[in-house]
């Protein structure tokens, strides 16, 4: 997605209680998604896709998870460091989420880490699914922004 959508309220409330005098966090977060990669799944084995697989819940579940479990690493915020990875995987027939890489890095090996961090913690997917209602493997990719708040 091309919104921006801001770290967990829990974290913005413990670092605004802490160390600023209003309400807003510190820093944000944002999600992009980069796929279907088109040119990936055709050079693919992974069959006629009819439905792509999907975050159990959906859209709003998947941003939800990604809010609540994302946190700036502290020395990238030290150092006001930003960057925004590319996390790609395949979403296997059942749901399991395999091949989990940077695709390209942000060229900050803490915001690298972190994304990997989170993306190996998500649950099963609801798998992609042929014709026939069989669940295939799919790739996808999400590209993940650690972004400074500017004073």
């Amino acid at each position: 997605m091309k919104y921006l959508f801001i770290l967990p309220v829990t974290l913005a409330l413990l670092l605004c209680t802490t160390q600023c005098k209003t309400s807003k966090p510190q820093e944000e977060a944002f999600i992009e998604n980069v796929l279907p990669i088109e040119k990936e799944i055709a050079d693919s084995d992974f069959g006629e896709i009819e439905t792509i697989p999907s975050f159990p819940g959906g859209e709003k579940a998947r941003i939800k998870f990604l809010n609540d479990n994302l946190k700036y690493p502290p020395e990238a915020k030290k150092w006001k460091v930003e960057g925004a990875p590319i996390v790609g995987f395949v979403v296997d027939a059942d749901g399991t989420l395999v091949n989990i890489k940077i695709r390209r890095s942000s060229g900050i090996p803490l915001l690298d880490e972190e994304v990997l961090r989170v993306t190996e913690k998500m649950p099963k997917w609801v798998p992609a699914k042929d014709k026939d209602g069989r669940g295939i493997p799919v790739p996808f990719t999400m590209r993940i922004g650690f972004k400074m708040k500017k004073d």
